[in-house]
């Protein structure tokens, strides 16, 4: 008799773009920020691979200011569905959970965040700006455990990635 085995599409769309201006300063006028850039996608899950199912996506934060110097801009993201960076959650069918994570580093040790319940901000050199715009590059790693036991179908979530200059 064959093995049957249960797949769960796993795709979280995790850059919902929202812009937020919270600090400026003498050392920028006039500034503006965007956020441009790829989604985490997951692709198919098996539960029963026996290692966690990783990605990577790389936004980017473009900048401009008629003069800029020596900005930084700390960005961070929300905890999504789950309401907790501790674990987020996808959700799909039936409003079934699969957990998920998002990290500031490839070895998943810093949980990408707002800076609150262990999770870590990313800051950001601008540099000089001088009439034309910076840009920089913020990588991103997802990732859902081995082993995390999900229904079959189509999960999503949607992170917010807010910039303070």
């Amino acid at each position: 008799m064959p093995k049957l085995t249960r797949y769960a599409a796993a795709i979280i769309f995790c850059i919902g773009i929202l812009f937020v201006a919270q600090k400026a300063d003498a050392s920028c006028f006039p500034c503006g920020c965007t956020v441009n850039g790829d989604s985490l996608t997951f692709g198919n899950y098996s539960p029963a691979t026996p290692t966690a199912l990783k990605v990577s996506a790389t936004p980017s934060i473009t900048c401009s200011a008629l003069l800029s110097i020596a900005g930084t801009a700390i960005v961070s993201l929300s905890t999504g569905n789950s309401g907790t960076f501790t674990q987020r959650k996808m959700l799909g069918p039936s409003s079934s959970p699969l957990g998920y994570n998002v990290f500031t580093d490839s070895s998943d040790q810093h949980v990408f965040g707002d800076g609150t319940g262990g999770s870590k901000t990313v800051t950001v050199d601008l540099g000089i700006i001088l009439l034309c715009p910076s840009t920089v590059n913020i990588p991103i790693y997802g990732v859902i455990p081995a082993g995390y036991s999900a229904r079959s179908g189509a999960y999503s979530d949607s992170l917010t990635m807010t910039v303070n200059y």
